[in-house]
């Protein structure tokens, strides 16, 4: 299975043909996505309320280019 996806057929199609646009998008979104949990993980632990209010409004505004929030 490593060589498929780090070496093998897999690598060179991606390469040959390009990553489908969806992907690439999805790939942005999640990775966005795992920065903001993060920052999020720090605020919290920072105990500054301050910032934590701050880190829970960080999506607004970004909708576009980070994983949708779950409904609360």
């Amino acid at each position: 299975m490593n060589s498929f996806i780090h070496g093998g057929i897999h690598a060179l199609r991606r390469h040959e043909g390009g990553y489908p646009v969806q992907m690439v998008r999805q790939l942005v979104e999640c990775s966005n996505g795992l920065v903001t949990i993060g920052a999020m993980m720090l605020a919290i632990l920072s105990g500054d309320t301050v910032l934590m209010r701050r880190m829970n409004r960080v999506h607004e505004g970004f909708e576009d280019c980070i994983t949708p929030m779950l409904p609360t």
